[in-house]
């Protein structure tokens, strides 16, 4: 299991690069995987994998983010949505940008069904598929697929990715898998305890939203 912070040292390894003068490294190069020529697990102690989420763009409410900490083993994926009241992919709706006065339609939608570009979720990227999701998300075998890409999560998401690779079911709040839901989350805190992750251990958990945003800021209403 190889998370990002695993490149640079590996990097640095296959460079033969001193890291004497740059920041501490947290993660561990790979290099003797890569280098392997053996078929079976290399390194015994990489059992997991970690990533996360702060802000990615302009999409919500007074800039704010969507959090995500997740840990990944060869067999399930634990996702830990911590501000599950926001919209992941950005807010519904904002203000028009040409007055910041009025808003938008809802979904980006004008009274002609058709799609305001830039107008909604644009945590994603304008595209045909995003356009039609959203403008077909009320068709009975459409509105599954809009809800995945766009609509809010529950604070937690567990999936085997190995019987469920594209994460459709979640098990979260399965009984039969209370027990892979316990262990994940204890090793995922752990180790966000262990990098000073400040959403877990600082005394300004929120300090991620008050980082300064040097391009433009869209304008959302407070509500949804």
């Amino acid at each position: 299991m190889i998370s990002f912070v695993d490149f640079a040292p590996t990097l640095l390894e296959l460079t033969q690069t001193t890291h004497n003068s740059m920041m501490p490294i947290s993660g561990k190069s790979f290099l003797n995987i890569l280098e392997s020529t053996k078929g079976e697990k290399i390194d015994p102690t990489r059992n997991y994998s970690f990533a996360g989420r702060e802000r990615h763009s302009s999409a919500r409410y007074d800039n704010l983010g969507y959090p995500q900490r997740a840990v990944f083993t060869n067999e399930y994926a634990l996702i830990w949505n911590m501000k599950p009241e926001r919209w992941p992919a950005g807010d519904p709706q904002q203000y028009n940008p040409k007055d910041t006065i009025n808003l938008l339609p809802i979904y980006g939608v004008d009274q002609n069904n058709k799609y305001i570009k830039n107008s909604a979720f644009t945590d994603v990227d304008d595209s045909p598929s995003k356009t039609f999701l959203i403008l077909n998300r009320e068709k009975e075998n459409i509105h599954n697929y809009f809800e995945f890409a766009f609509g809010k999560r529950p604070e937690y998401e567990l999936y085997n990715i190995k019987n469920d690779p594209d994460c459709i079911t979640n098990l979260a709040d399965n009984s039969n898998y209370k027990t892979q839901k316990t262990k994940l989350l204890a090793v995922l805190k752990t180790k966000l305890q262990e990098t000073k992750d400040p959403r877990l251990v600082s005394e300004n958990p929120e300090i991620f939203e008050t980082y300064k945003r040097y391009s433009s800021i869209r304008k959302f209403p407070k509500t949804q």
